[in-house]
């Protein structure tokens, strides 16, 4: 089975189940996805989302990011959205950066390698991570990540998900990537730029927007990095800032891996 949904108006939105997991087990399939928002859901995408018996969504936009590009839940579904606005108020990071850098690939690049090292320990993504992991370790449906693209903030929340799961890091790279091939980055490439240029009323090529628009190993290298050298490991991370100790890491692997 094919881990990218298509939809019509939801990018990127795929499973990250079925990988190889801790004791020759693997991730259970339709219990865990990831997404880019869902501002122009159609009617056909909400009835596909919605067999999928998703409990839980985690959305881990800034509150102005969700005013801009809001989530129209149909009414009927009972389905529980966690949002946080700790520490992740105003303008998002990337816009401020576009609007006020020379903007090369190098630059961009530059960007996106820091703001990766970021994530992990900013109050607004670790308070939304530790409780995707408390929804996903009850078992109850299927958990739901997404925020603007799905694939940076997203990206590292399922990377530790995965982690946690004892993924091995090549399958954890190989899930990570697959946002290259999910929004199709070189045939979207010149119509996303052209779209940026105009709603920030820059004049940067393509080539120069291109490490913003897909994701690349060394991004989640360099997260890994950042959590490692303050953290001591991953484990340790895990355990500190999302409280996922022993006892609750076998909580998560009892309800998300095959028996």
């Amino acid at each position: 089975m094919d881990r990218i949904l298509p939809l019509e108006g939801v990018r990127n939105f795929r499973d990250f189940g079925g990988w190889e997991a801790a004791d020759g087990r693997r991730v259970r399939r339709g219990r865990l996805y990831r997404s880019g928002h869902f501002s122009a859901a159609t009617a056909a995408d909400w009835s596909q989302i919605e067999a999928l018996n998703v409990k839980t969504v985690t959305d881990l936009r800034r509150s102005t990011e969700r005013d801009r590009d809001p989530s129209a839940w149909p009414e009927h579904w009972r389905v529980q959205v966690l949002a946080s606005d700790d520490a992740n108020l105003g303008e998002a990071p990337h816009i401020t950066f576009l609007k006020e850098s020379e903007i090369t690939e190098d630059s961009t690049r530059g960007y996106m390698m820091g703001s990766y090292r970021r994530i992990p320990f900013e109050a607004g993504h670790q308070a939304l991570f530790r409780q995707f992991f408390e929804a996903a370790e009850k078992g109850e449906g299927a958990a739901l990540v997404h925020c603007a693209a799905g694939k940076d903030r997203t990206g590292v929340l399922c990377a530790l998900v995965l982690e946690a799961l004892g993924t091995p890091r090549e399958a954890v790279l190989e899930d990570y990537l697959m946002t290259n091939e999910a929004v199709r980055v070189d045939s979207v490439l010149p119509k996303v730029a052209e779209r940026m240029n105009a709603a920030l009323n820059l004049n940067a090529s393509p080539e120069a927007l291109r490490p913003m628009i897909g994701v690349d190993s060394d991004y989640i290298h360099a997260a890994f990095d950042e959590i490692e050298t303050k953290a001591g490991s991953v484990e340790a991370y895990l355990e500190s800032a999302l409280g996922q100790d022993r006892e609750a890491i076998a909580a998560l692997r009892a309800a998300l891996l095959e028996d």
